[in-house]
């Protein structure tokens, strides 16, 4: 980090303020992997094992597969054997790693991530939200179709600059 180029490297302080922040970089990348991974096996494994079988409500109000037993791939039902997990955590890490050497600059990551997630949280959920629950909004709409475009033209703006 250039924040560290403001001390002398010599001092013992910025030695070990480096040294402690690797150690927290490096307990801390893994974290988001946790909820990634979870997402990828509810989307992409779970819907493999399900496909064909007949949904039943249960007394809570859940819904089980009737007759559905795990596939080889999953431990429970959601799961996965040690092999993919392991496999499915190092092309996360792997992805991730590949796209923070490529990049630039934090700058223009942080760009992207913040013209596409923050007009969706800001501009997107909202009108999708109040079409859900409350109906047709001409207001919605127009928040819908502007917030749209702009983080539409944001993001390509912010991945055009990314990719030079």
């Amino acid at each position: 980090s250039a924040i560290f180029e403001l001390y002398p490297p010599q001092l013992l302080s910025v030695s070990v303020t480096k040294l402690l922040l690797c150690f927290m970089m490096m307990f801390t990348y893994p974290m988001p992997f946790f909820s990634s991974r979870e997402l990828i096996i509810m989307m992409a494994m779970i819907p493999l094992n399900q496909r064909g079988q007949e949904s039943q409500p249960t007394a809570e109000g859940e819904r089980t597969t009737k007759g559905a037993s795990s596939p080889w791939w999953l431990v429970d039902d959601r799961q996965l054997i040690a092999p993919l997990h392991l496999l499915l955590t190092f092309v996360l890490w792997f992805t991730t790693t590949m796209l923070a050497i490529m990049a630039p600059s934090l700058a223009d990551v942080l760009d992207v991530v913040g013209c596409s997630s923050g007009t969706t949280i800001g501009f997107l959920l909202p009108p999708l939200f109040w079409f859900r629950l409350r109906g047709f909004s001409w207001l919605a709409t127009l928040l819908l179709v502007v917030g749209g475009l702009v983080g539409a033209i944001g993001t390509w703006f912010s991945v055009e600059k990314l990719l030079q």
